[in-house]
């Protein structure tokens, strides 16, 4: 006949096995998360094709005068920025689907606040992304079923800071020559400097050192350079932010958030409605990105005399500082 003691012990392992099942149940979406992600890297790894081995009927004659004008890219850039070898942007991948994947953005619906998310050995991020897209959608839609402001938009390309190859991806070479020299220069500044928990200064810095080399690589009349239009475009973003800082915190901030935004958008030279991913998630993504403001950056690359690897050094100073994140 069982006693107590077999009856207690019987129960705590119930109890036990409980907690697991529970705990395995929640982690069991990030536990896909990073299968998806080992699968994709895997498979980077395993099926990159050298650039140099490439064979003919792979792509076609743009698509391989592209490659040679990455090749060339690459190589000023390890010169310009004092890379050391970096094993990025040797080879060439193909997909198979149209997209890389997706990044996605979520925020509070009351502040202008990122939900971070955390990569091991790489720190938190404003943002995560995704190579599978049964994962991302169904992350989008927990977020926000529960009242966050979520925007997705596709990847162009990623950096594991030099850890791993970084192929070139067949979903670039729809890109024209000049974005995909962009984004080569984007993600090898990464690989020179990566401020570790700042998405904000990480990106600030690789967007302008984007800006600059891919105006030093095609020449003044870059798309990609600084331009009076995009500054103008900065403040506007730049001056709605203020605006959206004043009114959190009050109770009636749904509707004043609603006027910002919505003048925002026209602004910005939306028409009609503004659609629903026009909220403080695209916000803060487009602080990392295109609306950033470059005059305090510029003054440290000009101080520099246009060195890349003087300026890397100081902006990692000057970011250390907490007034300027």
């Amino acid at each position: 006949m069982p006693t107590e003691k077999d009856f207690l012990i019987s129960k705590g392992k119930w109890v036990l096995s409980t907690h697991m099942a529970l705990s395995l149940l929640a982690f069991w979406p990030w536990l896909q998360y990073a299968a998806s992600g080992l699968q994709h890297h895997l498979s980077v790894i395993a099926f990159s094709v050298p650039l140099s081995e490439l064979p003919n009927p792979k792509i076609g004659d743009l698509e391989r005068h592209s490659l040679k004008v990455l090749v060339e890219a690459r190589n000023l850039a390890k010169l310009w920025y004092n890379l050391p070898e970096t094993k990025s942007y040797q080879t060439f991948y193909s997909l198979g689907r149209e997209h890389l994947g997706y990044i996605v953005t979520v925020a509070r619906p009351d502040a202008l606040q990122a939900i971070r998310f955390g990569l091991p050995g790489f720190g938190k991020f404003d943002y995560l992304g995704f190579f599978n897209r049964y994962l991302a959608v169904r992350f989008i839609r927990h977020y926000e079923s529960l009242g966050y402001d979520v925007y997705t938009t596709y990847m162009g390309g990623y950096s594991t800071l030099g850890l791993l190859k970084e192929p070139i991806f067949s979903s670039s070479l729809n890109d024209t020559q000049e974005d995909l020299t962009a984004l080569l220069f984007h993600e090898l500044a990464h690989e020179k400097i990566y401020i570790k928990n700042n998405t904000h200064a990480s990106e600030r810095i690789a967007v302008f050192a984007e800006h600059q080399a891919n105006k030093k690589f095609w020449g003044e009349l870059s798309e990609h350079s600084f331009s009076a239009a995009r500054e103008q475009r900065s403040q506007i973003i730049e001056a709605a932010k203020i605006q959206l800082q004043a009114v959190y915190g009050s109770p009636e901030y749904k509707n004043e958030k609603k006027q910002i935004l919505d003048s925002l958008y026209k602004d910005l030279g939306g028409k009609g409605d503004r659609p629903r991913w026009f909220n403080n998630a695209w916000l803060l993504l487009q602080s990392h990105y295109s609306s950033v403001p470059e005059n305090d950056l510029r003054q440290l690359f000009l101080n520099c005399r246009e060195d890349f690897d003087c300026f890397f050094k100081k902006a990692a100073v000057f970011f250390s500082r907490p007034e300027s994140n």
